[in-house]
């Protein structure tokens, strides 16, 4: 089993953690908590606009179709800047959904759910 990441995947820790380091730095995550929805939602869709929520969920859903390494590298990077949205728990539900019959749908699916 080979453990070193690939190009991809630098790429996306690399990407991973400049947004969220521009967007989300620490100060952000401090203030979070008293934020109004309005304004936590305007974060969400900024995280969904990079397609981190869709990212286990298959291409023939709209999804990015990438795997559990690739989940893991973009969770890590969240944790570091304390991001306090459900990233990782709708990573994994997407995919969910997505076999349940929302055929074509992760794309929506990521823009809208924040539970």
């Amino acid at each position: 089993m080979d453990l070193h990441p690939t190009e991809d995947q630098r790429m996306l820790e690399d990407a991973a953690r400049r947004f969220l380091a521009d967007r989300h730095p620490l100060g952000v995550a401090r203030a979070a908590a008293g934020k109004p929805f309005e304004a936590r939602l305007a974060q969400w869709r900024e995280i969904a606009g990079q397609g981190w929520p869709a990212l286990l969920a298959p291409p023939d859903q709209d999804g990015l179709g990438l795997g559990m390494r690739e989940a893991w590298i973009v969770a890590e990077a969240a944790g570091r800047h304390l991001l306090s949205l459900p990233l990782a728990a709708n990573m994994v539900l997407l995919p969910t959904l997505c076999a349940a019959g929302a055929a074509g749908q992760a794309a929506q699916w990521a823009g809208a759910v924040m539970a």
